[in-house]
């Protein structure tokens, strides 16, 4: 590229953060004012996803969030935080390692749920039947099941579901999405013949959408939620266990793979 081929303008452009006589803004919002005033953290949480300064009840839900998602025994990523602590790393590398493996299967599936119920409520509106029988269709096309519902720890349901919907309905923030939710819930019964009851991530993508939380968000909050819980695991495993940790050991280890066999007669002298 010549020099007059070279983009004019800023090399960076953003519409979250700056920094105006010293003092961070986010969203136009001055940090300064927002600590003095007493703004609770989970609100400039939803501040930072929504671009708009949330209500009480609003900034009360985030915090219920963050507080119900904040540990759930050693799960994988705080194994995993410990493992790598175990290895001499960083405290922050554990961490971050333990914040890397939020996916698909672990954490992350109400990022799935929360885009397919985007997508069904911008075909249908309102129609919740309908949109309910999109999500499901939706869902097992792409994933062969329905993200957010059902929880292997938890067969008769996650107790934390029905707690954060009704915390939703006290502070006045469920709308469409939690709507939509339950009605997923009634379609899947109806189609397996028994119960399939929200988990704890379902419940969280259906009152974020309902919170105006883009769904491409959700993992980036369940992160805020664990890091502090994760980083105290990684720490305990510094202070209390061995240097590092034999993981595929032990009589919970099968080994199924082929025999002791010899080298090949060419690797032979």
């Amino acid at each position: 590229m010549t020099p007059s081929e070279a983009p004019t303008g800023p090399e960076w452009r953003t519409a979250v953060s700056e920094i105006r006589d010293d003092v961070p803004f986010l969203h136009g919002y001055d940090l300064g004012e927002a600590a003095e005033q007493g703004v609770a953290f989970p609100a400039i949480v939803l501040l930072a996803a929504t671009g708009e300064m949330p209500n009480r009840d609003q900034a009360a839900m985030m915090n219920a969030i963050l507080v119900l998602t904040a540990a759930h025994g050693i799960s994988p990523s705080g194994a995993i935080a410990r493992i790598l602590a175990s290895c001499g790393v960083p405290l922050q590398v554990a961490v971050a390692g333990s914040t890397l493996s939020t996916g698909d299967n672990h954490g992350g599936s109400g990022e799935q749920l929360s885009k397919a119920m985007y997508a069904a409520v911008a075909e249908h509106g309102d129609d919740l039947d309908r949109a309910a029988v999109a999500v499901v269709e939706g869902c097992l096309a792409d994933y062969g099941f329905v993200p957010g519902y059902g929880h292997p720890m938890h067969t008769s349901g996650d107790p934390r579901a029905p707690m954060l919907l009704g915390l939703a309905e006290r502070h006045h923030v469920a709308g469409k999405f939690v709507a939509l939710a339950r009605a997923v819930s009634a379609e899947l019964e109806r189609r397996r013949g028994k119960p399939i009851p929200l988990n704890a991530t379902g419940a969280i993508a259906a009152v974020l959408s309902d919170l105006g939380v883009p769904w491409q968000f959700g993992r980036a909050l369940i992160s805020v939620a664990r890091a502090a819980t994760v980083g105290a695991l990684a720490l305990e495993e510094v202070e209390r266990e061995r240097r590092w940790r034999m993981v595929a050991s032990g009589p919970d280890v099968v080994y199924d793979g082929a025999p002791p066999r010899p080298l090949p007669p060419e690797w032979k002298d």
